[in-house]
């Protein structure tokens, strides 16, 4: 078989020269102020390429959590915050995405030393994803309409979108700063306050976010930062003056976070785990695969939760894949310090992440799967957490190493006999997070895709979309995160407000209705209006008349019409209701007032029926000349009872 070369793979430490000391962080965020922990513990933050500790950081409890929620909860119920438009939040946020911007060069490299990303790849997440999220949260929140009245039975709804209140956002040490924004920026746009709690394996770049937050005028205690561990992630899920969590991180945590949060019936986003396929079809192009796989397999050292590390191949190209791939594995990458630019592969992000990787190569080792690539340390990087990027073919799919989340470049490859077993493979796993499908047909790979059960599914490659949602299946989470607009729904709650119907448009309060003659009696040749407000005055023209024929005219076939008695559905109903219950004289409406919006009119009246005078509110739905939905209110209340005067008891036609 003839194997594909690549350039040959290599090692290197650039020549950086780094700070020995000064990024120590021993003070909390809280309340707008560097506050000491009331914990005595630390975490010593060790560089991902040399093993050799870099800054020393405090690490919170439960108290110093204790006190950041409670400056958040101040400043969301007591501040100025919560109090502001989307407009003046969105300045405050501008200012906040420049000073992210102007320590962009430092955070990036901060971030590459503590996790090993390469500093090209730290340069986009790390650098600009933030403030870009924080500027497209704010400029989206001062373009949306929070408030809507629209019309109701009753007169109109004021729907408002408002803010939740105290969002704890838990974040992992992968992407350190992209996640973080992922939460913050869409919590902060909607007017919450947030503690940000990140991962003590990530110790030092938070408080970057402390320090631009401060610049730009956050007001006290709208973003506060407590690094803790595990102890202090359960602190700020149970505490009572929480109203949020998002969380990126294990399924196993998400788990127990999840659990919680549904005791205490609190929202939660949970973006977890995952195991993701490459599907490699029969007719799938070999260079675009290989081309596919530094962002679909190997983004950020495989340290990454949307790694397609399982490569499900077609039995019929099964050992070319295998060849090509190991190949790619053994040639491609330059491995080493991840500050050298030249470098496409650095170290794991700690020593016991190191160790748990290799865990898995070394378990592999003893089963049936071959490994053709990798599967040690490279022996020119003895120092800091490498591994070299491993495969191994004819990898069982029941295998750990098919089935459970490596989080390092080991990939596993698995043969499959035609695309149903190919489905099969890829959907047979608790996780659901992300897939590619590889074909030479676009429109194969789509239709393969849709089969998939996975929140995000790339075709011949894999590029994450900050403009769409982002989110897993199954035992990948829960919600979505990103996606314009919709990244902004899980910070928000709805609240509807029923009113009059004063708060509607003025043009459409000022509408009024055209008083119909009562000796006329329409047929149903002269009730074919078309426009709804047509419709409407046509409707108490025939009530005025008894004309049932023409009234039960007016309702389309699947109309629907409520009132206090009841529910009926289809023309047919309330035909018969309307025959049963209007008759000429009986039933004498006075219209007040017309509201008319679009396809939507609502209407007060006066009904004389048989010598009782009652108040109601119809609200009539009109499309393509047709009453589509009726909904009748009484606002009259005698003898404790609302009286609903129009026809008979329809629950008993």
């Amino acid at each position: 078989m003839t194997r594909i070369t690549f350039y040959r793979r290599s090692y290197t430490m650039p020549l950086t020269t780094r700070q020995p000391g000064g990024l120590d962080r021993r003070r909390f965020y809280i309340g707008g102020r560097w506050v000491d922990s009331v914990s005595d513990r630390v975490h010593k933050q060790t560089e991902a390429a040399t093993g050799k500790v870099i800054g020393t950081a405090s690490l919170g409890g439960e108290a110093d959590i204790d006190a950041a929620v409670r400056a958040a909860r101040w400043a969301f119920d007591n501040g100025p915050w919560g109090r502001t438009t989307p407009a003046e939040r969105a300045a405050v946020l501008h200012r906040f995405a420049d000073s992210l911007e102007r320590r962009a060069a430092g955070t990036s490299t901060l971030v590459s030393r503590e996790n090993g990303m390469p500093i090209g790849f730290s340069e986009q997440v790390n650098g600009g994803v933030p403030a870009f999220l924080v500027r497209m949260y704010a400029d989206m929140v001062a373009g949306l309409d929070l408030e809507v009245a629209q019309p109701s039975g009753a007169g109109s709804t004021l729907v408002r979108r408002e803010p939740l209140g105290v969002v704890g956002a838990i974040v992992p040490w992968n992407f350190p700063q992209a996640l973080a924004a992922f939460k913050f920026a869409p919590a902060l746009a909607a007017g919450n306050t947030v503690v940000l709690k990140p991962s003590p394996e990530t110790a030092l770049d938070a408080y970057i976010f402390a320090d631009a937050a401060a610049e730009a005028g956050l007001p006290e205690g709208v973003f506060n930062v407590v690094l803790g561990d595990r102890d202090a992630g359960a602190a700020l899920v149970s505490h009572p003056l929480v109203d949020k969590i998002a969380f990126t991180g294990s399924t196993e945590a998400g788990r127990a976070i999840g659990a919680e949060c549904g005791r205490l019936i609190r929202p939660v986003t949970l973006e977890l785990g995952g195991k993701s396929p490459g599907l490699f079809l029969e007719d799938a192009d070999l260079d675009t695969f290989l081309a596919a796989l530094d962002g679909a397999s190997f983004l950020n050292n495989s340290q990454t939760c949307t790694t397609q590390s399982r490569i499900l191949v077609d039995r019929s190209r099964y050992a070319e894949v295998v060849d090509a791939l190991a190949d790619y594995a053994d040639s491609h990458f330059t491995i080493g310090d991840p500050l050298d630019p030249a470098v496409t592969l650095g170290p794991m992000a700690s020593a016991g992440h190191h160790h748990r990787v290799h865990g898995y190569i070394k378990a592999a080792k003893k089963t049936q799967a071959r490994l053709v690539a990798g599967g040690r340390r490279p022996k020119d990087l003895p120092d800091g957490y490498f591994l070299e990027p491993t495969v191994f073919a004819d990898v069982a799919p029941g295998d750990r190493l098919a089935r459970e989340e490596v989080f390092g470049p080991v990939i596993a490859v698995t043969p499959f006999d035609d695309e149903a077993d190919a489905i099969r493979l890829a959907n047979e796993t608790n996780f659901g997070l992300a897939a590619v499908v590889y074909s030479s047909d676009e429109d194969h790979a789509l239709r393969v895709a849709q089969q998939i059960r996975s929140g995000t599914v790339g075709l011949n490659y894999y590029l994450l979309d900050l403009g769409a949602p982002f989110g897993g299946y199954k035992e990948s989470g829960i919600g979505r995160e990103l996606g314009g607009e919709l990244g902004l729904e899980p910070y928000l709650q709805y609240k509807s407000i029923y009113a009059s119907a004063k708060y509607l448009t003025p043009a459409a309060a000022e509408s009024a209705p055209v008083q119909q003659d009562s000796a006329a009696v329409p047929s149903p040749a002269d009730t074919a209006p078309s426009n709804a407000a047509d419709v409407v005055e046509a409707y108490f023209a025939c009530v005025t008349a008894g004309n049932s024929e023409a009234l039960a005219d007016l309702f389309a076939d699947d109309a629907v019409l409520q009132n206090a008695a009841g529910t009926l559905y289809g023309a047919a109903a309330i035909a018969r209701m309307y025959r049963t219950g209007v008759t000429p004289g009986a039933m004498r409406p006075s219209p007040r007032r017309m509201v008319v919006d679009g396809n939507h009119v609502s209407v007060e009246i006066d009904l004389d029926a048989g010598g009782s005078t009652v108040t109601l509110a119809d609200f009539f739905t009109v499309v393509d000349g047709k009453i589509s939905r009726l909904a009748i209110y009484s606002l009259t209340l005698t003898d404790g009872k609302l009286f609903d005067k129009v026809g008979k008891d329809p629950g008993n036609q």
